[in-house]
């Protein structure tokens, strides 16, 4: 389906197109302003539609099914190649329709009120994969508001974002998401839910999701077949520990992406440390990487201080993170190991040695 979004009246176009009249013909309609071959469209009420005849043989555009037959809402009558038909819809509704002399041919056109929602903006969407921290930008119309904090899920394909209404009514999220965000998307779920009615839209690299909200809405999720991730955006790795253990496959670096991907951003306050510590990681990482690359002894230097972090950090792939509260919980502990083992007991050590002298 195609949905109009705009507050001013429109006129679209459904054509007819040729062999239509064959049962076997693959498709019947088709959009011209969208890839849609099913002839179902939703329009803002005052906007207009043309059927346009692009067969050889006649039609007609009736409303109601071939099941229940015409309803009487309209009805062009028979028109032949070239001809036209058009209807302006002042009403909001569902209007089936299909064609009387040949009853396969069927479509619905869905009027919906205006809409009020306001175009807004989500900056650097996934910049927790990205070694240049900028992520994608993700713009959708609300009239509520979506966080900031998004959580990407690369083992389920899913990206979620985190609704917050102005106030206790429904309303409707019109998104667009890069394909480089997430490809082919199956199914829309809210609350956990799969939307039956949201519908998808591509466009090029866009794809325009139209999914309804209800007034006790939390999150919507979409799943894929692919979404940004260290493995669909270059560069997004572990640099420091790739230079220092020698691959990124090595047992040490898979240990932190697993750590990152299947823990922390899986959470809402994961995904917000990741993006802060992103910003810091990169911006002196590749020099560092650089110069373990270019000299071994620094190489060897960096493994003997990062080796006891890399240990402690494994604790947490092996605890449940189901939780805001675990994550801060055990992030703060394993804070406070790491600080113990550089600095407070260097600190000791030499405040023993310094006794004894």
């Amino acid at each position: 389906m195609l949905m109009n979004s705009s507050f001013a009246q429109e006129i679209f176009v459904i054509n007819i197109v040729k062999g239509a009249d064959n049962l076997d013909n693959p498709i019947f309609w088709h959009i011209p302003s969208s890839r849609n071959l099913q002839g179902e469209l939703v329009i803002t009420k005052g906007d207009s539609i043309i059927w346009k005849n692009q067969d050889l043989v006649d039609h007609t555009v009736t409303s109601g099914s071939p099941e229940t037959g015409p309803d009487g809402l309209f009805d062009s009558e028979l028109f032949g190649q070239d001809n036209s038909f058009t209807i302006k819809f002042t009403k909001a509704g569902e209007y089936p329709y299909f064609c009387t002399i040949h009853p396969w041919m069927i479509g619905e056109i869905i009027v919906a009120e205006p809409y009020l929602g306001r175009e807004q903006v989500i900056q650097n969407v996934g910049a927790e994969f990205d070694n240049t921290s900028n992520g994608v930008t993700v713009t959708y119309t609300l009239e509520g508001t979506l966080s900031d904090t998004v959580q990407i899920n690369s083992e389920q394909n899913s990206v979620t974002f985190y609704y917050d209404p102005l106030e206790s009514k429904e309303d409707i999220l019109i998104i667009k998401l890069p394909t480089k965000l997430i490809d082919d998307i199956q199914y829309t779920q809210v609350d956990g839910e799969t939307v039956g009615d949201a519908i998808r839209e591509q466009i090029g690299e866009t794809t325009t999701m139209y999914v309804p909200l209800w007034p006790n809405s939390k999150e919507v999720t979409f799943v894929g077949t692919q979404v940004i991730s260290s493995e669909t955006r270059p560069g997004g790795g572990c640099l420091i520990a790739t230079a220092t253990y020698g691959s990124e496959l090595s047992p040490q670096v898979q240990q932190l992406r697993e750590l990152r991907d299947n823990k922390l951003l899986q959470t809402k306050t994961g995904s917000l440390f990741m993006k802060g510590f992103n910003d810091f990681y990169y911006s002196f990482s590749p020099k560092v990487a650089d110069l373990e690359r270019e000299n071994p002894a620094f190489k060897e230097t960096v493994k003997l201080a990062i080796t006891p972090m890399v240990y402690t950090l494994s604790i947490l792939n092996n605890v449940n993170l189901d939780s805001e509260m675990e994550v801060i919980g055990y992030g703060i502990s394993l804070i406070l190991i790491n600080v113990g083992m550089y600095f407070v007991a260097p600190v000791l050590a030499f405040v023993g040695i310094k006794r004894k002298l």
